[in-house]
C-alpha cells in the first residue's frame, strides 16, 4: 500500500523478479494494462466466482462503505467495487496453490480509497473485523512510503494520471493529499493491530522509495521474505501470500 507516485507497482513487479531468481514461484497482480471493458470484466467474473463463499464479507464490507458516508453515489459504487475486488483477490490467492502471490492495489489500498471519499468516519475495531474476516494473519503487508511531493512528482511524469487525488480541485489539491496520507498512516496502525509478529518480527513492512532506486526496496521487501522462509524449499511453500 502507499501513495499514487509512491512506485507500488514498479516495486511489485521488480520483487516479483527477484523471488523468481530466488528459485521461488511468484505471481504478481500489479496494475491490469488491459482494455477498462476487459479489466472490469475480469473483476466481475472473480467477484462472482466467490460469491457463494464472500457473500457475507460483500454484505459487510457495503455496509461499512454506507456507514463512511461517501460523497456520491459514482464514489460508492466505486469504493464498494474496489473492496469487493479485494476481497475476492485474497479468495483467487487460497485456490492458486503453492505460489507466493504479490498483490498491488490489495485489502488495505481498497479501504485507503473509501477514507479519501469518506464524509464520516468509521471506527478501527469495525475495519479490524471486516479484515480479519477476509483472512490477513498470514500476509505480510508493504508499507511504499514516499514523500508527497516526491509522489506527486512520479505521478504527474508517467503517462498515466488518473487517480482519484488527480481528480480534486487546485484548491483543496494539497489538503487531499496530506489527508490521503494521513490515512495511510491510520491503516499501517490497523495493520499492526491486526498482524500477528513472527520470529522474523512484524508482518507490516516499511520500505522508503524516495532518492532510492526502487530495486533497494524491492530487495529489502525481498530479503524480509526471505528471511522467514527458514530452511523450507520453494517447492514446499503452501499458503504464503503477499499484499503490496
Amino acid at each position: 500500500m502507499g501513495l499514487p507516485g509512491s512506485g507500488k507497482s514498479t516495486i511489485a513487479a521488480l520483487l516479483e523478479a527477484d523471488l523468481r531468481r530466488s528459485g521461488i514461484a511468484a505471481i504478481s497482480q500489479s496494475a491490469d494494462q488491459a482494455p477498462f471493458i476487459w479489466r472490469h470484466c475480469r473483476r466481475l467474473l472473480r467477484i462472482l466466482r466467490y460469491a457463494g463463499g464472500c457473500s457475507g464479507l460483500y454484505l459487510d464490507a457495503f455496509r461499512l462503505i454506507r456507514a463512511s458516508g461517501q460523497r456520491s453515489p459514482l464514489d460508492l459504487a466505486k469504493v464498494t467495487w474496489n473492496l469487493w475486488n479485494a476481497i475476492a483477490v485474497i479468495a483467487d490467492c487460497r485456490a492458486c496453490g503453492n505460489a507466493v502471490t504479490i498483490v498491488d492495489q490489495g485489502l488495505f489500498q481498497a479501504i485507503w480509497s473509501i477514507q479519501l471519499s469518506a464524509t464520516r468516519q468509521v471506527s478501527s475495531d469495525d475495519w479490524n473485523g471486516l479484515v480479519r474476516s477476509a483472512g490477513v494473519t498470514d500476509m505480510l503487508v508493504v508499507n511504499v512510503r514516499s514523500e508527497i511531493g516526491v509522489a506527486r512528482s512520479r505521478l504527474f511524469s508517467r503517462a498515466s494520471k488518473l487517480t482519484r487525488l488527480s481528480s480534486q480541485s487546485s484548491g483543496g489539491y494539497a489538503e487531499s493529499w496530506q489527508t490521503a496520507a494521513a490515512n495511510l498512516a491510520s491503516l499501517t496502525s490497523l495493520a499492526h493491530t491486526v498482524l500477528p509478529s513472527d520470529p522474523s518480527g512484524d508482518r507490516i513492512i516499511t520500505v522508503d522509495n524516495n532518492a532510492a532506486e526502487p530495486r533497494s526496496a524491492a530487495s529489502e521487501v525481498a530479503l524480509a521474505f526471505l528471511a522467514r522462509t527458514g530452511s523450507i524449499r520453494p517447492s514446499a511453500f503452501q499458503d504464503l501470500r503477499w499484499e503490496i
